[in-house]
């Protein structure tokens, strides 16, 4: 920046202000380009940004050291001019020394103002802002020509031309009392709209101690007026207080809801395992059984065996766990999930060689202690004739006098004593049993 600044202003210094706004004009928009290339492709980040500007200005400033050389070698230093001047050097320091004290004095009540206004809360500093953004708004026009009139005066100062000097600063003196006089008016008229076009916001400055001022426009003027709000205030901190103390006491409370919540998940799961466990417990004493002669079987053949039949007692364990999870949730199921359940169990017989079938004639719901009745009474048929039985067909269906299971099979087994006051057993001369199973409507076995 210093390095353009100052070819830049040698090149203004030969009246030559064209070739500096060129090149000005290059380095922006390479500076535009490099950033979209290194933060959106390369993914640089803030970094891509600080290359991205280092870049266009080092461009600048090669553009106006090239120029120098090619077209202004008249600023080309030689040995002649490194001798010292004091008279020279007396009357930069006497020019600038002004200028110096100037923008001291600028920045240093700068650095006090805003110190001031740091301590008026963040609405008082966002006003202070929006102010600034507006005073450089406006002074851009003044500052703009003061650098002109620099320029100017030095080339005429130079040239020997004091009377075009003085008609120059008339008009500069002209333009800039006109300039002065728009923002004027420009910010008596629209100071409100302005400001919340650079703000976002047109709230009233509450300080610290509770005062609030507030302004608005009248009749040629503004008027500005302060309340105390430091009652209110009072109350707000307050009411914030008791929402902070109210949001950690819902916190507690729902913690404590979602602990006492889980615990009655896990006690409800444990409720339903231990039904589970109670009423699956001959078929898992049996699995127990099958899994240690599975272990010391003397031959892969009743290994094999033994591993299917376990298939069929897993079947069983599984389907009747899920029946008692469904009870638990629905008191009465839709007919297909006898076909779900029965089918499950009816898969693995055949991978045991039994031939099966099944038909279900049901198009309403049932109970769902009727279908646990149904496949415990199917599952006590097929342990006692697994061994001994090469085919298995059962009907699930409507009769007059409620539902119905009918099981057909050649077991060789010994199945008269599974009769009872709901179950019918016979057997015809080919030696296949018919058991039937007969539930009430209403739940009630008959």
């Amino acid at each position: 920046m210093f390095a353009y600044n100052l070819c830049a202003g040698l090149l203004r210094a030969i009246g030559n202000s064209f070739m500096p706004l060129v090149f000005l004009v290059l380095s922006s928009v390479l500076n535009v380009i490099l950033d979209l290339w290194f933060i959106a492709v390369l993914g640089m980040g803030v970094a891509g940004a600080g290359v991205a500007t280092v870049i266009s200005q080092g461009v600048s400033v090669a553009f106006c050291i090239l120029y120098v050389f090619r077209s202004a070698r008249l600023l080309l230093p030689e040995k002649k001019h490194f001798h010292v001047e004091s008279r020279l050097y007396w009357e930069l320091f006497s020019q600038s020394i002004s200028m110096g004290l100037m923008s001291s004095i600028v920045s240093a009540g700068s650095v006090v103002l805003q110190y001031g206004i740091n301590g008026l809360g963040t609405l008082v500093i966002a006003g202070h802002t929006a102010a600034r953004k507006l005073f450089a708004f406006t002074d851009m026009p003044l500052s703009a020509m003061a650098s002109a009139s620099s320029t100017y005066v030095s080339q005429n100062y130079g040239a020997n031309h004091p009377d075009r000097v003085r008609r120059g600063m008339r008009e500069i003196y002209l333009y800039s009392v006109v300039v002065a006089v728009a923002a004027v008016l420009l910010m008596a008229a629209g100071a409100e709209w302005m400001v919340k076009l650079v703000s976002g916001s047109s709230e009233p400055v509450v300080l610290e101690n509770g005062i609030r001022i507030s302004g608005a426009p009248i009749h040629e003027g503004h008027v500005v007026w302060s309340e105390d709000l430091s009652p209110l205030m009072k109350v707000l901190d307050e009411l914030k207080e008791a929402k902070e103390n109210l949001e950690d006491s819902n916190g507690l409370l729902e913690e404590e809801n979602a602990v006492k919540a889980r615990e009655a998940h896990v006690a409800e799961q444990e409720r339903l395992y231990s039904i589970i466990q109670r009423e699956t417990a001959p078929q898992i004493r049996l699995m127990d059984e099958l899994i240690d002669q599975a272990q010391h079987a003397e031959t892969e053949e009743k290994c094999v065996w033994l591993l299917r039949k376990m298939l069929v007692i897993g079947a069983y364990l599984k389907r009747r766990s899920n029946l008692v999870f469904l009870a638990d949730k629905m008191s009465i199921l839709e007919a297909k999930e006898i076909s779900l359940t029965f089918g499950e169990s009816m898969d693995n017989l055949e991978m045991c060689g039994i031939i099966c079938g099944f038909c279900l004639e049901l198009t309403e719901s049932v109970l769902a202690v009727h279908i646990m009745e149904m496949y415990d009474f199917f599952e006590k048929v097929t342990e006692r004739s697994l061994d001994r039985m090469s085919s298995l067909t059962v009907y699930v269906g409507q009769t007059a006098e409620g539902l119905s299971l009918i099981i057909n099979t050649d077991s060789a087994a010994d199945l008269s004593d599974l009769a009872s006051d709901t179950v019918q057993i016979c057997r015809d001369e080919d030696s296949e049993w018919k058991l039937t199973l007969n539930l009430g409507m209403g739940g009630d076995e008959q």
